[in-house]
């Protein structure tokens, strides 16, 4: 389990905790995250973590990050270790800005899903849409620039279907910023890399121009945005 807890079962744990099948908290997993967990997906045989945070135990992690169903130790190398990772979640005014929201596999990729709202700050890093990451070291495979936040995500098949209120993907040539907005509350995207991002998506998003890209399949049903 993760979140922002500093104890589990009336015992000091930091942002994690691991229980038996029993329901009691298992004493041989320890794992600490230095800021908040949002999503956890169990793959290629490590826990997968996503949020925002710095590090994981004593390691630096930018957001994701792997670690032992053993034992909590941290699996290395994960490609969020390096400051310029593209998809880094740091609010620089200390708040809760950004984050990763939600994570999903197939087994070969772990796709997840982000918002970043930082008035007035683009700080690199912060991400708002899909991406997808490889299992084996954290990678990233494409990172799909839509601004409006992403609560979930989940992969079937060759797509990646998504919960939100995405109002602009032009920067993967999808739909455009409508006046009055409007926002796709259901998103499916493919699961591999079709492109590249062909602009910055404006507002508080950092310019991943040029960085690998899906498409997007089709948007569901959407209504105009709430005043």
């Amino acid at each position: 389990v993760g979140g922002n807890f500093t104890s589990a079962s009336g015992v000091s744990r930091g942002k994690l905790a691991a229980y038996n099948a029993n329901g009691t908290l298992s004493s041989s997993w320890l794992a600490n995250v230095s800021g908040k967990v949002r999503a956890l997906v169990v793959a290629g045989g490590k826990l997968i973590v996503g949020g925002q945070f710095t590090r994981i135990n004593s390691t630096t992690l930018y957001s994701t990050g792997a670690v032992s169903l053993t034992n909590g130790s941290v699996i290395a190398p994960w490609a969020a270790q390096s400051a310029t990772f593209p998809i880094r979640m740091q609010d620089p005014t200390g708040g809760s800005g950004t984050s990763v929201t939600s994570l999903s596999t197939d087994g070969v990729n772990v796709y997840l899903g982000a918002f970043t709202y930082i008035a007035n700050i683009a700080h690199p890093g912060t991400f708002e849409g899909r991406a997808a990451l490889r299992v084996s070291d954290g990678a990233l495979i494409w990172m799909n620039d839509c601004v409006g936040d992403t609560y979930g995500v989940f992969v079937s098949g060759q797509a990646v279907y998504s919960a939100g209120h995405a109002h602009s993907c032009a920067a993967i040539d999808g739909f455009p910023e409508a006046t009055p907005r409007v926002s796709h509350h259901g998103l499916a995207e493919t699961t591999y890399a079709t492109g590249k991002n062909i602009a910055a998506n404006g507002g508080y998003s950092p310019n991943y121009t040029g960085q690998p890209s899906g498409s997007l399949s089709t948007s569901l049903p959407h209504s105009p945005a709430r005043p």
